[in-house]
């Protein structure tokens, strides 16, 4: 996947890599910035933040995104008003919304990796937060895997820090 960038900002679209057979740099110049490298992140999340944003503003719709997978929060008295209105926006800039993501405004929500029980809001003033066991049931088998090889490489390291991380958010009182 890619998004594509502006004619005169396409020489800051270069990616340089080690090409092993000439065991010396090599660069490409690219059309987009390609999903999956650092720095294409930012310009990936500017059409989805853009949307979310529009949405807060003339929609007040609480939403919060992860990349491209938006989030709506709403009472049901609203009967699902805000994600109606993030889709006419997605519609009017022709924006694709997969409709296997789509899930229908409930009191539980699961949103990546992450359950949250909102039946508590209204009565008790409380939401609660917890991984989904699906995510906890990853980090188990990644630890699994590191005690049966005896090893961590750098990259696993990583891998699990960013995991471990994402779970412990709920600990700390964090959500996005």
């Amino acid at each position: 996947r890619w998004k594509p960038t502006k004619d005169e900002e396409q020489c800051i679209c270069v990616v340089a890599f080690w090409h092993i057979p000439w065991n010396a740099p090599a660069y490409i110049l690219m059309i987009g910035s390609c999903f999956g490298f650092t720095l294409a992140v930012e310009g990936y999340n500017r059409g989805p933040e853009l949307l979310i944003a529009a949405t807060r503003q003339l929609f007040f719709t609480p939403m919060n995104h992860f990349y491209d997978d938006a989030i709506t929060i709403g009472t049901s008295i609203e009967k699902g008003s805000g994600q109606r209105a993030y889709g006419c926006l997605c519609s009017l800039t022709s924006t694709h919304l997969d409709e296997d993501k789509h899930q229908e405004m409930t009191e539980e929500l699961v949103y990546v990796g992450r359950k949250c029980d909102f039946s508590l809001v209204f009565s008790e003033g409380k939401c609660r937060c917890a991984p989904t066991a699906g995510r906890r049931e990853k980090i188990d088998d990644l630890i699994t895997q590191f005690e049966v090889d005896q090893k961590c490489t750098s990259g696993d390291a990583s891998t699990s820090r960013g995991k471990v991380d994402f779970l412990t958010e709920d600990l700390t009182g964090r959500i996005g």
